[in-house]
């Protein structure tokens, strides 16, 4: 994609005309305007700064659309931690935010992310990190946190369909019961969601990455390169996740992994009816009152393996 820089340093004609319409101020702006020269985006310089190309071409509908795409995860994560949303709106501020069933695994990568976040290359280049562990949350808000983002799913899948937001979603939904996982964001723009060698391989191995950042190559784009080629040697996993107290088996569905795509395994699926009796009755051994929950339910876990991989059964 080509871009156009003007590099004048002294007033040129038609300088007040652009102050009047674009509300030119002196500092650097990047006004959108399409190939009819309508103008589609007065200052779509911090658009460019958080979501890149994705947002191509800048305009007020991508923006909608960029923005939108990820609402779903950060309506809930905002809830794990108040400071998460103060630190999205930093435009070059990059947030790690991560969990996991093994609490040495979140510790480790945690001291990882702390150390990068000190290293003296990530101050030279202005560069912004934070990061939160999900683990150290509450069981009752990580609980509702999966609830949210199980209906999230639900909702997506029975309204529009498999589109990119539903993968994404799945994604996420397998990496629950992993013994690690992490989301990098630039912004509110998701950027990679990772989980357990691959993972702590790329934060553990910054010494062999840390050189490639400057200011001609961001810290997500180094940090991106170095995953993809760990992720080479490292034999993929398969992803699973399941449903639980779901009305109906819903459609066979894809594997959200962008390089695989197969046909995911439905794995099991457990039927279980309490004739009507609601959760918070108890069962007593003469049989009485009988054990819990509403009309029909169903449990369904789907798995998807790919050659060479070993099947991860999932454990309730």
């Amino acid at each position: 994609m080509p871009w156009y820089v003007v590099e004048y340093f002294s007033l040129i004609k038609g300088y007040k005309a652009l102050q009047e319409l674009w509300n030119y101020t002196g500092k650097p702006i990047v006004v959108a305007v399409d190939a009819r020269g309508e103008v589609k985006n007065l200052n779509a310089l911090h658009l460019i700064f958080v979501w890149g190309i994705s947002a191509f071409p800048f305009g007020r509908d991508e923006e909608d659309m960029v923005t939108q795409h990820w609402n779903w995860f950060w309506i809930e994560a905002f809830k794990i931690n108040d400071n998460i949303q103060k630190c999205v709106t930093q435009d070059n501020g990059y947030v790690f935010i991560y969990g996991g069933t093994d609490t040495t695994w979140t510790q480790r990568f945690g001291n990882h992310i702390e150390s990068i976040k000190n290293d003296s290359i990530i101050e030279q280049t202005g560069t912004y990190i934070e990061h939160f562990n999900f683990a150290e949350a509450g069981i009752m808000t990580q609980t509702k946190f999966w609830f949210n983002i199980t209906n999230s799913f639900l909702g997506k899948i029975q309204n529009v369909g498999i589109n990119s937001t539903l993968k994404d979603i799945q994604t996420l939904l397998s990496m629950r019961t992993e013994k690690g996982w992490a989301i990098v964001s630039k912004g509110q723009n998701v950027l990679l969601i990772g989980f357990n060698e691959v993972m702590m391989n790329v934060v553990e191995g910054f010494k062999n990455w840390r050189t490639s950042i400057s200011v001609s190559i961001s810290f997500d784009v180094a940090f991106k390169n170095y995953y993809s080629d760990v992720s080479k040697n490292v034999p993929r996993q398969c992803l699973h996740f399941e449903l639980k107290n779901i009305p109906s088996v819903p459609a066979a569905l894809n594997c959200p992994d962008p390089a695989c795509g197969l046909k995911m395994e439905i794995e099991s699926v457990k039927y279980k009816c309490c004739h009507g009796m609601q959760h918070d009755e108890q069962a007593t051994e003469n049989g009485l009152v009988p054990i819990a929950t509403g009309p029909f339910t169903a449990t369904t876990e789907y798995v998807t393996s790919t050659p060479g991989s070993s099947k991860n059964k999932f454990t309730p």
